[in-house]
């Protein structure tokens, strides 16, 4: 079954109400975010039953490994930067060349995704990314890398998800009912606007 964006997003919010409705004390007593995330996907998959709903969810047939990888274009460049350096023995002497990498080039674990298991392209509806009470502009650029639909460098993994979407959790004293974050959506790499 093919679902719209609109549809996508509507039973998204949909999923959200339920949560804020039913699950007050998750989010009165700031429950740890993956009680939260887990929750939700539960809700959404009431929404999504044609699909399978996983949280942190790491599979991707269509790498090497089998492991969802990420590395954007600007981390790719970052890299380049620091290989360029090492070249030319400049690199600063307690700077550890390991590390940075490792924290560029990351395992992803995307915190709910919307999907059918086994299959990427076209299958790969909506992919979430959530945190309590903050903002994260690290989940925007995973969230753009996941919804994009071309390379930006060669080998790059292309996910291709319909839609993206950024949950900030209002928890303790921020919760809501009436008045609570919106979901922030990704479409084609980048922020909808």
């Amino acid at each position: 079954m093919e679902y719209s964006l609109d549809e996508i997003k509507t039973k998204l919010e949909n999923s959200l109400n339920t949560l804020y409705d039913k699950d007050e004390y998750l989010l009165k007593n700031c429950a740890n975010e993956r009680s939260l995330t887990h929750k939700l996907a539960e809700y959404l998959q009431k929404e999504f039953p044609d699909y399978n709903v996983d949280c942190e969810y790491n599979i991707d047939i269509d790498s090497q490994n089998k492991r969802k990888k990420w590395i954007s274009a600007k981390v790719k460049e970052k890299i380049e930067q620091i290989l360029q350096q090492i070249k030319e023995s400049i690199t600063p002497k307690n700077y550890d060349i390991t590390n940075e990498v490792n924290k560029l080039s990351v395992n992803f674990y995307p915190d709910i995704i919307v999907h059918k298991r086994g299959f990427n392209k076209p299958y790969n509806l909506l992919i979430i990314e959530a945190k309590k009470d903050s903002d994260d502009y690290f989940d925007d650029e995973k969230l753009i890398a996941f919804t994009k639909s071309s390379p930006d460098y060669d080998g790059e993994n292309i996910y291709n998800y319909v839609l993206g979407a950024k949950i900030i959790f209002d928890t303790e004293d921020s919760y809501s009912l009436m008045n609570y974050h919106k979901p922030i959506y990704f479409l084609d790499g980048a922020r909808e606007r």
